[in-house]
């Protein structure tokens, strides 16, 4: 498998600008895609995560048609650095940068899967998938229930939008402090119990009474 990590792509961007290359997630123009497009994505596991676990992914596309479709790309929803890919086997698979102004920006994990000028695949026929096998990791700046997605672009209108975009949502455990052993437990008892005992004798010798932090007064006497 490939693999990248999000700030090694964080150029790509400029290079598609110089270069004269327009992808639709910076295209303004309608596209339209003579076909049902199904787009599904899955993951393995998907519950009781903890940062930095691989994460098994599969992205399809099917043509549902009725006819065959010869200009396709998947993107994923935007994000920050909620998650890294740390391996892919399409080969068309890439990620570009978006200026979100102001110092900020966000990523796009774009799929040339279909026609595209980094695509394998020229035509998918009706009744044809693509499949695209990812590994990620979420990252601690993702929330305990992450949603990531993949779909047509916003400008690739198809026969039907329904089922245009696949998602999963990724469960994290919520954080909780580890339950004690036996061993731990006891010899935190038997701690308790030795303070116990040191501060009782203490109070003793001082001449406190129990559970007293002033000695006792004097007795009073009364003259005549």
């Amino acid at each position: 498998m490939n693999s990248f990590r999000v700030p090694i792509w964080a150029t790509l961007y400029l290079w598609m600008l110089l270069c004269g290359f327009s992808v639709s997630v910076y295209a303004g123009n309608e596209v339209p895609v003579p076909a049902d497009i199904r787009v599904t994505l899955t993951a393995n596991p998907s519950e009781h995560l903890i940062p930095g676990e691989p994460i098994q992914a599969v992205l399809t596309v099917t043509n549902l048609g009725p006819d065959p479709v010869q200009n396709l790309i998947i993107q994923s929803a935007s994000f920050v650095n909620e998650y890294d890919i740390t391996a892919f086997d399409c080969q068309d698979f890439l990620l570009v940068v978006q200026d979100q102004g102001n110092g900020g920006y966000s990523y796009v994990v774009i799929w040339f899967a279909v026609g595209q000028l980094f695509s394998q695949t020229t035509q998918l026929d009706v009744g044809q998938s693509l499949t695209c096998n990812m590994t990620f990791v979420l990252t601690r700046a993702a929330s305990l229930n992450y949603n990531v997605s993949f779909g047509l672009p916003n400008d690739y209108i198809d026969v039907n939008p329904s089922n245009d975009t696949g998602t999963v949502t990724l469960q994290q455990d919520v954080p909780t402090v580890p339950a004690m052993g036996k061993v731990s437990l006891a010899i935190l008892l038997f701690m308790m119990a030795v303070t116990a005992a040191v501060t009782l004798l203490r109070r003793r010798r001082a001449g406190l009474p129990n559970g007293s932090l002033r000695p006792n007064p004097p007795p009073r006497t009364f003259h005549h």
